[in-house]
């Protein structure tokens, strides 16, 4: 699942923090490469406008980019934080690694902007264990950036709908992505001692910020979160009923049997394997109901 903010990359404005051209116009004569290992981001430029449309002109382009994306991490530590806030997906540079992401974080964390941080930062590449968004909340933290106590006052403070901006996006699915970095990020961690604040925080959240974020509240076995889980029983959306099943069979408890029962007696979604059809939302809550009973009260 990629965030819509490009593939698998945040992008970022060098232009908006004052960030100048990186080397010369060295007349590299159009060699893309060449001009790319110079970091003459002239000719790159001059390519990208002038050329016809094709292989050069899409590569130079993207160049200028990457180049423009090191160049914004480089100088991220001395900033204006208002500008490199700002300049969070504007679409002129692109990063595709969690290194320069983490430097340009850590700049914001130091200067209180730890929304950018969460709901710019954190979304960036694909849902799951290789997003560029979690490497960048992991190498944060690894460096010293007080990140757990950043999230826990920002979820505090935006608790409700907009947490992770996920009602101010235009990107349908970037709260989910986003949270479920930040789980992933918060267990593997083990940083289980938030777990009440930060239920309580996501109870108003959206939908997709909930269902990022039980992985966390599940392998947790925070209680306090279980209303979020039981809530996304009544979703339209197929896989958040999926999800809200399958964690529930992780940390719910007897009380939440009865709307488990529910779903996987009615729930209609279904796909076709081998010509069969697979009512996985029934299953995955029947399943997640035969577990609670086995762990008994």
């Amino acid at each position: 699942m990629k965030t819509g903010i490009g593939v698998g990359s945040v992008v970022l404005s060098a232009a908006a923090i004052g960030c100048g051209m990186l080397g010369g116009a060295s007349g590299g004569g159009g060699n893309v490469q060449n001009a790319e290992e110079k970091k003459d981001v002239a000719t790159l430029k001059k390519i990208c406008a002038d050329a016809e449309p094709g292989v050069d002109k899409y590569d130079a382009c993207q160049a200028v980019k990457r180049l423009e994306g090191a160049s914004l991490a480089d100088t991220a530590a001395s900033a204006d934080c208002g500008a490199l806030a700002a300049s969070l997906d504007s679409g002129h540079v692109t990063i595709t690694q969690a290194e320069p992401l983490a430097k340009i974080g850590a700049k914001l964390i130091s200067c209180g902007r730890a929304d950018a941080v969460f709901e710019k930062i954190a979304p960036a590449g694909d849902y799951g264990d290789g997003g560029i968004g979690l490497g960048a909340l992991l190498k944060m933290e690894d460096s010293g950036v007080p990140l757990v106590k950043a999230f826990v006052e920002y979820a505090g403070k935006t608790a409700g709908p907009r947490l992770l901006g996920f009602a101010a996006t235009a990107h349908s699915n970037s709260g989910d992505v986003a949270a479920n970095h930040i789980g992933l990020w918060l267990s593997q961690r083990k940083h289980y001692d938030h777990c009440q604040p930060l239920a309580a925080a996501f109870r108003d959240a959206g939908e997709d910020a909930k269902a990022g974020m039980l992985i966390y509240f599940a392998d947790g076995h925070c209680k306090e979160a279980i209303p979020l889980a039981v809530d996304l029983l009544a979703s339209d959306k197929a896989i958040h009923r999926r999800i809200a099943c399958a964690n529930l069979g992780v940390f719910g408890d007897h009380s939440v049997l009865p709307k488990l029962q529910i779903v996987a007696d009615t729930d209609s979604a279904f796909e076709i394997v081998h010509l069969n059809k697979v009512y996985y939302v029934r299953d995955s809550c029947r399943a997640a109901s035969g577990k609670i009973q086995l762990r008994g009260r």
